[in-house]
This record gives structure tokens, C-alpha cells and sequence, in this order.
């Protein structure tokens, strides 16, 4: 009996470090949780200062059907043509996607948003929108269920008041 319990706790205590310790993988995700978002952040508007862009971030969840619905309109080329090129667009993750669990760095980057802008900003939970100009650090908020479509037949975002709010903030902080 004491062979098997030594095999046994050797046999558990080998598998252990792969319990938990699994490497991310966010391939297939919207919101890439597995890289910093402060990085992501930065190297988008190191993007917009480059390319005198307007710099869009999209703050998530993986998990969020709204989420996913505002990615499908702007990864629509019809949709996003006409924006590319006044906007740099970027995607924070804010929760990860198997959970209701915050990521602090994404996190970390809507406060920072928030203080740079020095306004009183109410977020309303997921998606959210900022657009940021990177030449003069005016700000932009748009609380994305003001842009919803809710319909007895259609869910989702509105195209057009996606597009509307979009142009208005893009002209707001020019």
C-alpha cells in the first residue's frame, strides 16, 4: 500500500504544474488578454501620432454579445472605409473572456483615458468607446447602448448611429 501512495502523490504532484499553468492563448479572441494592454495601448497610438489618426479604442469582453456585435460592424469594410482613414482603431480587453474577472492593465487604461480627459465620465459597461486625438489630448466618450438596435426582429448596434456618434466625436476633438 505504501508503493501506491508514494506512486500516487508522485503521479499528482508531476500534473500539478500543468493545472492553472496552461500558456495563453487568445488566438480567435477580439480582445487580445494574453498581451499587456498597456503595450497595446501604446503601440496603437504611437500608430495614431505617427499617421495623424484619431485613435478609437474599444474597450470589452470576449464574453460580451454586444462586444462582438460593435466588432462585426467595424470590421466590415463597407463600414470602416470611410473612417480608416481618420481613425486608428485598437481593442481593450477589460474583462477576460471566460469570466467576469477585470484585467487590471485594460483597466488601467480606460482610468488613464478617464483622467487625461478631466470629465466626469459615467461607464455604462461594455463596449465603450473612446476616441482620443493624440495632437491636442481632447477626448471623446460614447456609452455604446445609446447606439443599440433593438428591434423585435434585429440585436445589436445601429450602423448608422454607430457612424453618427463616431463623426461627431471625431469632429468634437478635432
Amino acid at each position: 500500500m505504501t508503493k501506491f501512495a508514494c506512486a500516487l502523490v508522485l503521479l499528482f504532484a508531476t500534473a500539478l504544474p500543468s493545472f492553472g499553468n496552461e500558456p495563453c492563448n487568445d488566438s480567435g479572441l477580439i480582445y487580445k488578454i494574453c498581451s499587456d494592454q498597456q503595450e497595446i495601448f501604446t503601440g496603437a497610438l504611437e500608430r495614431a501620432n505617427a499617421s495623424d489618426k484619431i485613435l478609437l479604442v474599444k474597450f470589452g469582453a470576449d464574453w460580451c454579445p454586444w462586444c462582438r456585435s460593435l466588432h462585426k460592424i467595424f470590421t466590415d469594410p463597407e463600414f470602416i472605409a470611410p473612417l480608416s482613414s481618420q481613425l486608428e482603431v485598437v481593442e481593450i480587453g477589460v474583462y477576460h473572456p471566460k469570466s467576469a474577472d477585470k484585467i487590471p492593465s485594460g483597466i488601467k487604461v480606460l482610468e488613464d483615458i478617464i483622467a487625461l480627459s478631466g470629465q466626469q465620465v459615467q461607464v455604462n459597461g461594455v463596449p465603450f468607446l473612446a476616441l482620443y486625438n493624440p495632437k491636442n489630448q481632447k477626448v471623446f466618450f460614447q456609452n455604446t447602448g445609446e447606439l443599440e438596435l433593438n428591434t423585435a426582429t434585429s440585436k445589436g448596434h445601429d450602423r448608422n448611429k454607430v457612424s453618427r456618434a463616431l463623426l461627431n466625436g471625431i469632429e468634437s476633438i478635432r
